[in-house]
């Protein structure tokens, strides 16, 4: 038995092409840059492409069929040139008022070509700007993909017609990305289990673009991102950032990226954005800065979290075994109950140790497993006082009066905060 084809059909004006409003004349066809990239990317892959458009211009009087087809021959043509083939366009010429039932977001006409072509629609999908588009998809039964800059979708979001996609992307290229890194695994309906999410900020306080520095030959993002990507289990991993050129360098090592607001205050926030378009039960936010990370370690964060549901954030911790690391502020201490949960943060060191006696402390290792849910309320929550004095957010989680519970590991991690942090770094990547 031949299999299925597997496709991914996608919106024309505002996804493809820009959108003038009722596109008439193939004099205004101008398709967007990143739409070849990405057209370009998807058809390399296998993926079968179709077009499908409301053309209500046509119903309005606004323009003929004859127009209409004589702009799909321009578009036709002009993807053609990069080598990328359209299988089908099919429209929907009717009026609003006139109750049609192929207009979107009915999944008629995507059903009609499932049909023709033989797609299995479980495994493709629909790309679109519109929550309209969304919704088709979703009534066809495939992923779903919205387009949207991430200084829209507060508007997008405030909309009754709203309807929460797969995912979300600034544009059809980044939509391609994410739609082949793992076909069998992000289409269609189903839901992740967890999905990890690297902050990255380019302009550090202390180390701007530490993130790109190298180490031996990889840069520390990459670093990061090949190591937490051997945890098995991570539905996804992606880089959320704000700044082209940590972009541009996750891509050209075949990382996953989302961008995201420029105006968020800390990683957590960048995190809490960057998973709104994703459908996972928990979401793990893994510092970029950190290359020595273990899989082992995001593995335990997340099986705890999968088998105690009522916890809403987990984190790590080592024994302190130096008084030089208790004393140091940047090192992150941490006590807690009995029961293992966080009784505070501080950059102090905590508890107190008589001078000579024997160190009983633990560093706060800074990986965070969260429900969802827990994450989106983050950013909401008000700053306390201690947040601000320790400079340390996860106290805002204890000052609201929820809880942190606190597992025990032997592995440590290494932060890349100064030049010199790079060089250990070096030495140990190389021993």
């Amino acid at each position: 038995m031949a299999m299925k084809r597997i496709a991914v059909f996608l919106d024309r004006d505002g996804t493809i092409n820009f959108d003038p409003g009722y596109l008439s004349s193939p004099r205004q066809l101008r398709i967007f840059p990143a739409a070849r990239k990405g057209l370009k990317l998807l058809r390399e892959k296998g993926f079968s492409l179709f077009i499908v458009t409301n053309q209500s211009g046509i119903g309005r009087g606004f323009f003929s069929r004859r127009d209409l087809d004589a702009v799909h021959k321009k578009l036709l043509g002009e993807l053609e040139k990069d080598g990328i083939a359209i299988r089908e366009i099919a429209f929907c010429p009717h009026h609003p008022d006139e109750g049609c039932d192929c207009r979107k977001p009915s999944p008629e006409m995507v059903h009609r070509l499932a049909d023709k072509y033989d797609i299995d629609l479980k495994k493709s999908f629909f790309v679109g700007d519109k929550p309209l588009d969304v919704l088709t998809g979703i009534n066809a039964g495939c992923g779903t993909v919205l387009l949207a800059e991430p200084e829209k979708l507060s508007e997008l979001r405030r909309r009754k017609e709203w309807v929460e996609p797969d995912y979300i992307a600034e544009d059809l290229q980044r939509a391609a990305l994410f739609i082949t890194s793992s076909p069998q695994k992000n289409s269609g309906r189903e839901s992740k289990t967890a999905v990890g999410i690297i902050p990255a900020r380019y302009r550090s306080r202390r180390f701007p673009g530490k993130l790109l520095a190298r180490l031996g030959e990889r840069t520390v993002i990459e670093e990061v991102y090949r190591r937490a990507s051997r945890a098995k289990l991570l539905d996804d991993l992606l880089v959320a950032t704000s700044d082209k050129r940590i972009q541009k360098a996750v891509l050209s090592f075949g990382g996953k990226v989302v961008l995201t607001s420029s105006g968020h205050r800390s990683g957590t926030e960048r995190v809490a954005e960057a998973s709104r378009g994703l459908k996972t039960e928990i979401v793990i936010n893994i510092q970029g800065d950190e290359p020595f990370i273990r899989a082992a370690m995001i593995d335990r964060l997340v099986e705890e979290l999968l088998r105690n549901r009522r916890l809403n954030l987990v984190t790590l911790a080592k024994k302190i075994s130096s008084p030089s690391e208790l004393a140091d502020p940047d090192t992150v201490k941490v006590v807690m109950n009995r029961q293992g949960f966080a009784c505070y943060f501080s950059r102090s060191p905590i508890p107190h140790h008589p001078s000579g006696g024997r160190i009983k402390a633990f560093k706060h290792i800074g990986l965070y497993c969260y429900r969802k849910k827990f994450l989106l309320k983050f950013p909401a929550l008000p700053r306390g006082r201690l947040e601000k004095q320790e400079k340390l957010e996860q106290l805002r989680v204890l000052e609201n009066g929820y809880k942190i519970k606190i597992l025990k590991t032997k592995w440590d991690t290494i932060g890349i905060d100064t030049p010199s942090d790079l060089k250990k770094a070096r030495k140990l990547l190389s021993a």
